[in-house]
This record gives C-alpha cells, structure tokens and sequence, in this order.
C-alpha cells in the first residue's frame, strides 16, 4: 500500500527531524513501533534522571546559601567572595540542569507523538502491532 503524498508530509511534520517515515512499509512497521517504545522508556529514564540531578543542585543551591548566611556573620570579605562565587556556579548549575530537564521533556513528548503516528500508519497498513 502507498500512503497519498500528503498524509506523508503530515506524518514528518509530526516526527519533528527525528524519524524518516519513508522507512515504513508493512515489513517493518512493527519493528520500528517497538523501537520507539523502547526509546520512550529510554527517556523516562533520562527525565528520571535530570529531576533526581535538578534536586540535587537545588540541595546544593540551599547548602550554599546557609553557609553564606554563616560567612556573613564572620565579616571574612574574602571568605565571603568566595562562598558567593559558589552560590552563582550552584545557581548556574541548577539552570543548566533545569535546562537538561525540559529538554528531555520535550524529547519525550515530541517521541511519543512519533510512537502514535507510526501506530496509526501501520493500522492504515493493517498491520498488527
């Protein structure tokens, strides 16, 4: 079976650069849906992943600000330079990790699109996954 043109253009538009639908025939159609599940399971796991790191850099974030609150008490202007330097890096590591997080997410999201389209594609194939 030959998907019209247009239904084809719809599908890549939907695998956002990331799947090549033209690789889909009846053949294959099942091999490639179990792929991306495993990919979506792949992901949860890296989404599990960056929030276990986002929490962990907000613990840090806290742990520095604590000790300077302590340093401030002292008056150690050197002391102080240092533990501010530390709470930005912490801070700068956090938006990073917050960055990685959503990233994920979207990847995750943009996957799981893929997953149900290939699923409808390969049902119009009469395909049973």
């Amino acid at each position: 079976i030959v998907v019209d043109e247009r239904r084809l253009k719809e599908m890549e538009a939907r695998g956002f650069g990331l799947f090549n639908y033209s690789v889909l025939t009846a053949d294959t159609c099942k091999g490639h849906y179990e792929q991306m599940r495993e990919r979506l399971v792949d992901l949860e796991e890296e989404i599990g992943d960056a929030e276990d790191n986002l929490r962990e850099e907000e613990e840090d974030i806290a742990i520095a600000r604590q000790e300077l609150e302590q340093g401030e008490q002292s008056g150690n202007e050197n002391a102080l330079s240092h533990l501010r330097d530390r709470l930005d890096n912490e801070e700068d590591e956090k938006n990073d990790a917050e960055d990685v997080l959503e990233d994920a997410r979207e990847l995750y999201q943009k996957h799981l699109i893929i997953k149900n389209e290939i699923k409808k594609y390969c049902l119009e194939l009469k395909v049973s996954l």
